[in-house]
């Protein structure tokens, strides 16, 4: 049953009555689900996939499934804090964001200082260790994970929100600073990732925008713009507002000075009478080249692909073993993108991953300058596949280095026994 709250009343009293009914039958397409699933049972959560798909039920379930899919691989909603996925420290460190106060509605204000983000080294970055069994990059589908995880914490944080205030509180305002933007920040492969960061937002939080507020833009905003533009969806669009040189006042008429850093002209500050607040706001910098990505690890079994334009191929590896593990490493010779995922079936007969379970989440990215490599224990015996997706591309193949092998353990030393692609 779905949730009875007067919290939610004043934003489901703006349905018409055909918009009512549909939530209805939207919901008892997901009843099934709603006992593990506690927040199927908000009527509010529910009501930003119909309103990202204008209340197209059908294309509405297909968007919340597949959303579905991901939290199911990203661990989102177990308890077990074990099986979260980790944010790489560094990764935080140098990508901007921060979760700071709230609008005069109790809504909360997330800060991007876009600005001073070093896109090329952010790309090339890795932790610390340049030994093989540790090297862990900020790779394509880490980032995208990462800006998942942190907007789940802001729906929690409206969920969290709403409850104290007791109003029904389901959306963010977002201040993008672009102040430090350059012809760096046009570099093709960092555009081509905050291309893909923004559809899947746009794919998995829909309808989490209240207003995208853009401060200290500069002509080139422009050109940035003209890029990022075709991949939102028009109810974003109307949600962006670029302020000018009095943006501190404009700030203020939504968000109380109390709750704004001294920084963007309100009052408070951070420890050491810091103006940035840099205890909760990360404001990026120079990544070190000591971080960026040594691509001195390679499998020694590597194989060569090319996957024709408009085409995909599932590479397949039968897993006999329980508490097997896979491996896999994907480096392309093009510098272009492709899909990459891995799917897990019962039935070697099975061709389309429609049919079958996802492991991985499935991401398009770049992996000409830092690859996508992984290791994942599997518990259950069957057919795994790695997906690589490149029937989206019209006119371009894609060249791949790739490996992808299973591993078994064996409990007295260790020693791993390959079995690889």
């Amino acid at each position: 049953m779905l949730t009875s709250n007067t919290i939610y009343e004043s934003e489901m009293s703006k349905l018409s009555e055909r918009q009512k009914q549909i939530h209805e039958e939207f919901y008892r397409r997901f009843e099934a689900d709603s006992d593990k699933l506690y927040f199927l049972k908000n009527p509010i959560f529910l009501l930003r996939w119909l309103r990202a798909r204008k209340f197209d039920i059908n294309k509405a379930e297909a968007m919340l499934r597949e959303h579905l899919k991901y939290r199911k691989v990203m661990h989102l909603d177990d308890e077990s804090p074990v099986k979260k996925i980790a944010i790489n420290p560094q990764f935080a460190k140098y990508f901007t964001r921060g979760d700071f106060g709230q609008d005069n509605e109790g809504r909360p204000v997330v800060y991007f200082p876009f600005g001073g983000i070093d896109p090329k080294g952010t790309i090339k970055a890795h932790k610390e260790s340049r030994h093989a069994s540790l090297l862990s990059s900020f790779k394509g589908s880490q980032m995208l994970l990462t800006m998942l995880i942190w907007q789940e914490e802001t729906r929690l944080l409206c969920e969290q929100l709403s409850k104290e205030k007791q109003k029904c509180i389901f959306q963010a305002i977002y201040v993008l600073d672009l102040k430090g933007i350059g012809s760096q920040h046009l570099w093709k492969p960092g555009v081509d990732i905050f291309l893909q960061i923004a559809s899947n937002l746009e794919q998995h939080a829909p309808e989490i925008l209240y207003k995208l507020y853009v401060i200290n833009a500069p002509n080139i905003f422009n050109v940035i713009y003209s890029i990022i533009r075709p991949v939102l969806d028009e109810n974003t669009k109307r949600k962006i507002q670029i302020l000018g040189d009095d943006y501190k006042e404009a700030l203020q008429k939504d968000i109380p000075a109390k709750y704004i850093p001294a920084y963007y002209g309100g009052h408070c500050y951070g420890n050491n009478n810091d103006p940035k607040c840099t205890h909760k706001i990360s404001y990026g910098g120079l990544v070190p080249r000591e971080l960026y990505f040594n691509d001195c690890y390679r499998p020694a079994d590597i194989q060569e692909i090319t996957i024709g334009r408009q085409s995909q191929k599932l590479i397949p590896l039968h897993v006999t073993k329980s508490n097997s593990v896979l491996n896999w490493y994907i480096k392309s010779t093009s510098n272009q993108d492709i899909g990459v995922g891995i799917y897990f079936t019962t039935d070697q007969s099975l061709t389309s991953v429609d049919e079958m379970e996802m492991i991985t989440p499935y991401f398009r990215l770049q992996m000409h300058m830092v690859p996508e490599f992984g290791s994942l224990k599997v518990e259950k015996n069957g057919y795994y596949h790695l997906r690589l997706n490149n029937s989206y591309s019209t006119f371009f193949s894609k060249q791949l280095l790739y490996h992808f092998s299973v591993s078994t353990e064996t409990k007295e030393n260790g020693d791993k026994n390959n079995s690889a692609k």
